[in-house]
């Protein structure tokens, strides 16, 4: 009698067309790590596949062999594999599917490229932040959703623990409306204002020109427009907009000795990759209390002040007062801070990480096969919001699916993403 008990396997399927994104660039193969470091940590057998060159005959007879299929991002090219996967092929693996910014959405790309339909309760979605967790619950009535973060892995450079006093605020990400880089220039202004001799404001990134695209508004000239903002405030000597810079650079420029700013209420600040690697580099930070910065201002509330985001009349904001004055506390907070608090929490870690990811096998190892999976229920407020997005796309706008920041759906969810 044979007593070999049969190897788990789990199959992840990684897409380099999401890299547009220049931070997932980094996000994506972090993820892959941690994966093939779970697996191995759980003698699980893995296969890393790339969906966007290898042909599914060369991996079909793995994938009918799976206990586990693991999503690393979503893009039609992934839908169709994975409708391919549960019709075509009847495999009935679970899928892990990381979020990314997909919950403000209501799943809705997930929706319109056929997936939705075909996941059930026992997949499982991962996002970054509380708020994806109340985003995914407010669209399905059993969806199976876990909160990790993204993995911290350290630049491959040496930079020195000691702290110095902080010598510059600085932005770090896209340039674009939703990240309200007009309030952190009227912010700065009213601090100017103060006192003349306050630390210079760097603005690294580039504009992306998608303005609030599932609201159907176009991009302005923002960063035109920026520029003039800080002309006309007589700033421009104090204001520095350094484009775009490779972030292996950049934080060879700044090291310890800069203050993270960004008042961003963009509906897919899902978590904060440069925020982690300012902070990862001993810098402090001003930040929104909105979406993924929450996870970092809860564990390290020492070095990361939030401003309130208000909800009134059209698109969540903030308070350039309110940030203005936490940007002044934080450049006399930071002097202070003791060289023990600069680490990042092991929360961050690449270890931590594969350690909930290990977990997710785990539960896979005890799950009960008598139990049958249930197709995932949404609301009847994203049945709403579904048929929007096809009315939307109809008129030829296929990533619209809110009327305004006004529609009570989009408030619905905007909200859900405000929470702790």
């Amino acid at each position: 009698m044979n007593n070999t008990k049969k190897v788990k396997k789990i199959a992840i399927l990684s897409t380099q067309q999401n890299y547009k994104w220049v931070s997932m660039r980094e996000v994506l193969p972090s993820i892959e790590k941690c994966w093939v470091k779970a697996a191995n940590d759980q003698l699980f057998e893995h296969k890393l596949i790339n969906a966007d060159s290898e042909p599914l005959r060369n991996y079909i007879h793995f994938l009918m062999d799976c206990d586990l299929i693991v999503v690393i991002a979503f893009n039609e090219t992934i839908s169709k594999l994975m409708r391919q996967i549960r019709l075509n092929f009847y495999i009935s693996a679970p899928f892990v599917l990381h979020l990314y910014g997909h919950g403000t959405l209501g799943l809705w790309p997930q929706y319109r490229f056929g997936v939705l339909e075909i996941m059930t309760n026992q997949d499982i979605f991962i996002g970054t932040c509380p708020g994806d967790i109340a985003c995914v619950n407010l669209t399905s009535l059993n969806a199976c959703v876990l909160d990790i973060p993204y993995p911290h892995f350290p630049l491959e450079q040496t930079v020195s623990t000691t702290v110095i006093p902080a010598k510059v605020f600085a932005y770090i990400g896209r340039i674009t409306d939703q990240k309200n880089l007009d309030i952190l220039i009227e912010a700065y202004h009213l601090l100017h204002t103060q006192n003349s001799n306050v630390m210079p404001l760097y603005i690294y990134g580039k504009e992306d020109y998608f303005g609030s695209p599932n609201m159907g508004i176009v991009s302005t000239e923002c960063l035109q427009n920026l520029k003039e903002l800080v002309r006309n405030y007589g700033l421009s000597e104090k204001i520095v907009f350094k484009g775009f810079i490779e972030r292996e650079i950049i934080y060879q420029e700044l090291s310890e000795s800069h203050i993270f700013v960004s008042p961003s209420t963009h509906s897919d600040e899902n978590f904060g990759m440069a925020l982690m690697r300012s902070l990862s580099f001993g810098a402090s930070a001003v930040v929104s209390d909105w979406g993924g910065h929450k996870v970092f201002s809860r564990l390290m509330a020492e070095r990361v002040m939030t401003s309130k985001v208000i909800f009134e009349k059209g698109r969540p904001l903030i308070s350039a007062l309110d940030f203005s004055l936490k940007m002044k506390e934080a450049s006399v907070k930071q002097s202070g801070l003791a060289t023990r608090e600069l680490a990042l929490p092991t929360y961050f870690s690449a270890e931590a990480v594969s350690y909930e990811f290990q977990n997710i096998l785990k539960m896979l190892e005890n799950s009960d096969p008598a139990i049958k999976a249930e197709i995932l229920t949404v609301t009847e407020t994203t049945r709403i919001l579904y048929k929007q997005q096809a009315h939307f796309e109809s008129t030829g706008d296929i990533q619209r699916a809110f009327n305004s920041y006004e529609d009570p759906i989009a408030q619905l969810y905007l909200k859900a993403y405000s929470e702790d």
